[in-house]
């Protein structure tokens, strides 16, 4: 059964973004103002993992391909709605267990 709807679960992810930037600023603000060297060494760590994230997102929009959607139909039962499309991405070889992020 289907708990919240896909726009509040979106919602709900960026804010939990929002949140953890703001758990990373109040744990490197008691860093600072306690000079307490765990702290300091926890917020190095997220910030490196920023980095590296906002690296992987950078790549990730710079390599996008376009597609060409040949088929689409939309799969209803009285639990779930799918959306099943075919497109042709030019280049693109699929390999069993490879996922794609589809960006509309």
């Amino acid at each position: 059964p289907r708990c919240m709807r896909y726009d509040a679960f979106k919602m709900l992810h960026f804010l939990s973004a929002i949140g953890y930037l703001l758990v990373i600023l109040h744990v490197l603000l008691l860093s600072v103002d306690k000079g307490h060297l765990p702290a300091v060494v926890a917020v190095a760590m997220n910030g490196v993992a920023l980095v590296l994230w906002s690296m992987q997102r950078m790549q990730a929009l710079v390599t996008t391909r376009s597609v060409t959607l040949v088929r689409s139909e939309v799969l209803s039962d009285a639990v779930s709605t799918h959306l099943d499309m075919d497109v042709r991405a030019p280049g693109f070889r699929f390999t069993p267990g490879q996922w794609v992020r589809l960006h509309i």
